[in-house]
This record gives structure tokens, C-alpha cells and sequence, in this order.
């Protein structure tokens, strides 16, 4: 098994056989769905990087800036990772020509497609962060208000009772203004 961590940050890199010849560089790595284990790699070579093989990663190794797989040049088995999803008919070529038997109902993930998830998952990480702080902020100013309607009622119960107390006071002072009026 290949012991490199994050082997789908080496897309780019120089892929060589078991003696060390170049097969092209590394374009894309592809998971085992179920287990996260990378499983197969796609290579793309030739004139412009136009010819793409699938290979597996069984017994593959790395370099500092390259990754040595486990099969000779001569053996690696042209199977076209062009066409994705890799469907169930190329991967029982793919086990037949390295000598490989990939479990039933194999699901395969490309880093890519792992990428695009992740990113997906960070975005609506970050948009519920900002929904969670827009909702913080709209419970303080619920809390800001209903303390200034706190206060309001405070000061509205005053008012009233000082309205109240006014009006007794006019009350008493009519009162004592009829009895020395004389009319």
C-alpha cells in the first residue's frame, strides 16, 4: 500500500515504473469511497497529455518528487481514464491485466471529486457560521430592545403615576380655589 499522505497533492508529479522510466505525470487519484483508501491513479502522457492510463496503486512507492508505481512500463495496461465514472467492466480489466481482484461494488471517489465535497462542506460550514452570528447579533439587539421597553414601562408607569398625582393635585387645588371663590 502506498504510504504517502495526501497523495492527491502530487497531482503534477512524475509517475515512473518499477525501474525508474517516466510514464507521465500524475492527473488524478481515486478512492475507495467506503474506506478513503486511494485504490487507482490516473496518468496522463504523451504529446501534450493526451494518452490517460488508470493504474493501480497496489505496491507503489514515493520519491521526493515523484511517485514509483508497482508495474514495468511494458506491463501497464493502456485502460483510458477518459470516460469517468469508472464503470464495473473497467475495473475487472483493470484487475485482470495487474493480476488484481478489486472488491464487489467497488465505489470510486476522485480527489477531485473529494475537492468539490470538502469545498461544498466548507462553504456551508462558513455560511452557517455567519447565519449563527447574524442570529446572535439579531438576539442581542432583541435583548437591547426589550430592555429599552423595560425601561419604557418603567418610565410609562412613573408618568402615569406622576399624570395621576397631577390630576389629584388640580383635583385638591379646583377645591380649595371654590371654597375661597365667592361668586
Amino acid at each position: 500500500m502506498l504510504e504517502a499522505e495526501h497523495i492527491e497533492d502530487w497531482r503534477g508529479q512524475e509517475v515512473h515504473d518499477t525501474h525508474g522510466e517516466s510514464l507521465g505525470k500524475l492527473d488524478e487519484v481515486f478512492f475507495d469511497a467506503r474506506t478513503g483508501v486511494p485504490v487507482l491513479v490516473s496518468i496522463k502522457s504523451g504529446l501534450l497529455g493526451r494518452h490517460s492510463s488508470l493504474v493501480p496503486l497496489a505496491d507503489a512507492t514515493v520519491g521526493r518528487d515523484y511517485i514509483r508505481l508497482g508495474y514495468a512500463k511494458s506491463t501497464i495496461d493502456n485502460v483510458d481514464a477518459s470516460e469517468l465514472p469508472i464503470s464495473d467492466h473497467d475495473l475487472a480489466r483493470l484487475g485482470d491485466a495487474y493480476g488484481l481482484r478489486f472488491r464487489e461494488q467497488l465505489q470510486l471517489e476522485s480527489a477531485t471529486e473529494l475537492e468539490s465535497r470538502a469545498a461544498e462542506a466548507e462553504a456551508a460550514r462558513r455560511h452557517a457560521e455567519e447565519l449563527e452570528a447574524a442570529a446572535r447579533e439579531k438576539h442581542e439587539q432583541l435583548q437591547a430592545a426589550d430592555q429599552r421597553a423595560q425601561a419604557a414601562n418603567v418610565d410609562a408607569d412613573e408618568t402615569a403615576r406622576d399624570a395621576a398625582q397631577a390630576q389629584r393635585d388640580a383635583a385638591a387645588a379646583r377645591a380649595e380655589a371654590e371654597r375661597y371663590d365667592i361668586r
